[in-house]
């Protein structure tokens, strides 16, 4: 399968591959996979320096952001 369009095997998600199928366009079938995860980790980065002046406040949306971007489901 085009490596567009993978997914995990034996992951849970209904809609695994549903973009493939119905042609949706999505940053992984626009700009690729790695791209796409580069750029999620940049955004998350930006965020975190962004709301890094609130102190230990910020620290769970910080924490939240990196677990959304590294998490593989």
């Amino acid at each position: 399968r085009p490596a567009r369009c993978r997914g995990e095997r034996g992951q849970p998600r209904k809609t695994r591959r549903e973009g493939c199928r119905t042609g949706k366009l999505t940053f992984p079938t626009v700009i690729g996979i790695a791209a796409s995860r580069q750029r999620a980790l940049d955004l998350a980065a930006e965020a975190a320096a962004a709301i890094a002046p609130f102190g230990e406040p910020a620290a769970s949306l910080t924490a939240l952001a990196s677990w959304i971007v590294r998490r593989r489901t």
